[in-house]
Parts: C-alpha cells; sequence; structure tokens
C-alpha cells in the first residue's frame, strides 16, 4: 500500500471536472489500494447514479462534497458532506440531485 496523501477536496474537484466533459456523467480514480482494502474516490454530477448493484464484504459510503442517497430496498439514507455510512449487505443504488464527491472504502476480503 502507497504512503503517500491524497488531498481528497483537490482530487474531487478534478474529478468533478472529468465527470462534467463525460458522457455518463461520472469519473472515478482508486486512491488507495492495498492487499486487504481500497479506496475509491468517485464523482457524480447532479442527477447521475449508480444502478442497482451487489455490495462487496464489508465498506463505506462517505460524502466528500454535495450529497448523495444510498438507497437499499426501502431504506434511503441521505448522506450530506463530511457523514459516512456503512454500505449495507444486499443490493443497493447511489442517487444524486446535485454534484458529488463520494469515497468508497472496501475491505477486500
Amino acid at each position: 500500500m502507497s504512503d503517500e496523501i491524497t488531498d481528497l477536496k483537490k482530487a474531487g474537484e478534478e474529478l468533478l471536472a472529468k465527470a462534467r466533459d463525460s458522457s455518463d456523467g461520472r469519473s472515478s480514480h482508486t486512491v488507495v489500494h492495498g492487499d486487504r482494502m481500497r479506496a475509491v474516490l468517485m464523482a457524480l454530477v447532479n442527477g447521475t447514479g449508480l444502478g442497482e448493484h451487489d455490495a462487496p464484504a464489508a465498506a463505506t459510503f462517505q460524502v466528500i462534497s454535495g450529497r448523495a442517497r444510498l438507497i437499499a430496498g426501502e431504506r434511503v439514507w441521505e448522506v450530506p458532506a463530511g457523514a459516512v455510512v456503512p454500505i449495507p449487505q444486499e443490493r443497493h443504488s447511489v442517487e444524486t440531485d446535485e454534484d458529488a464527491v463520494i469515497l468508497l472504502t472496501v475491505a477486500l476480503m
């Protein structure tokens, strides 16, 4: 694992610029990749998201800037900047109503 320090705010602003130019309104970059964990910084422009997908074994969803919704079945978490929530062990999706930068941290089993 690298011992570099990543400025999440600066990296997020760069990813948002890329996402705004992207046809799908998304951009991401792995900021930490080790033997047992990975952290991915993701930018989503207003109105975009991630369709329903399976949950990793253990993960957290942290909003760095903006606001995003984590949706699993009937449960919805409105996650503001600066907040973190564990990702439930079920299929889930992500939606945004404003530009958002999200840090997804996943335990690799």
